[in-house]
């Protein structure tokens, strides 16, 4: 959940700038590992042009791979691990191979993850991800 936006927390995708000598796979586990203490050597780049996050501010030459890329994983859940919350949201109660560290790890359905979330890059994200798999 990311506090810069607005005056309560909303839900987000993991994210951040790719720190010097990484490349976009290293920061994309870096920030995984951070933000949501999961390893991701299993995630995989969802196919697209990088996105540029804000190009009233930033100049990413997408030809040159420079810009946004939108990664994922796929969790292997067993049923059992998925328990349906008083308000329709599914929560996950089980335990993931690579978990460091205790995590709140909450599925929404993704009509409203998209309506959920204020974030033009988590909205694209969706979209990408919805594109690779339909």
């Amino acid at each position: 959940m990311r506090l810069n936006m607005g005056s309560k927390p909303v839900w987000d995708c993991i994210g951040g700038f790719v720190d010097p000598g990484e490349n976009h796979r290293e920061t994309m586990e870096r920030e995984t590992s951070e933000e949501a203490g999961l390893e991701a050597r299993q995630a995989f780049e969802v196919d697209g042009a990088p996105l540029n996050a804000n190009r009233a501010f930033f100049v990413a030459d997408s030809a040159a791979g420079e810009g946004v890329h939108i990664f994922a994983m796929e969790l292997d859940l067993r049923s059992s691990d998925i328990v349906m919350n008083k308000d329709s949201s599914f929560e996950f109660q089980g335990t993931l191979p690579g978990l460091k560290k205790e995590a709140t790890i909450r599925f929404f359905e993704w009509r409203e993850a998209v309506w959920l979330t204020p974030c033009a890059l988590t909205a694209a994200a969706i979209s990408r991800l919805l594109a690779h798999v339909l």
